[in-house]
């Protein structure tokens, strides 16, 4: 538990490194559909781009279909 001024800025720290080195290392497999009717393809291109700028290294990939669920088989094979 996070009692004191102390604790909260040694937890904010250890959260920063961490956010820092693992976060960004991780690789990202960002797929979008052009017919989801959810979340417009435009969002998760966007959200491609401010990833990539962060320095992750992102897969993004578009489909034709799939709405807003997984592409599958499609998608889920082409990260297999």
């Amino acid at each position: 538990m996070i009692n004191t001024p102390t604790d909260q800025a040694e937890t904010t720290s250890v959260l920063s490194y961490l956010s820092s080195t693992f976060v960004l290392e991780t690789p990202i497999f960002l797929p979008h559909s052009r017919d989801d009717d959810v979340t417009p393809i435009a969002n998760g291109k966007q959200l491609s781009v401010k990833l990539e700028n962060l320095g992750m290294v992102v897969s993004w990939t578009q489909y034709d279909d799939g709405g807003h669920w997984v592409n599958e088989p499609q998608g889920v094979d082409e990260q297999g």
